[in-house]
């Protein structure tokens, strides 16, 4: 399957570049542009996701658990 079409099935379509460029400014974009931006962009949106990560990228892990209690015949967190 093509990146365009990846891009498409992942909610890249040429109606929200239209919709972009126009909120943009650019108006009158014809059909092979808005194909063209949307083909640049799933390029680099495929350079992006498979680049080499080169440095350790640290990270915390936050769980917790959020409770209601009663109390004095309340509810409170």
């Amino acid at each position: 399957m093509s990146l365009e079409k990846k891009a498409f099935f992942n909610g890249i379509s040429t109606r929200k570049i239209e919709r972009l460029a126009k909120s943009l400014g650019i108006e009158g974009i014809s059909a092979s542009q808005v194909s063209k931006i949307t083909k640049e962009l799933g390029e680099r949106t495929e350079e992006f996701r498979t680049r080499q990560l080169q440095a350790g990228y640290p990270f915390i892990w936050v769980d917790a658990l959020y409770e209601k209690v009663r109390r004095n015949n309340l509810v409170v967190s």
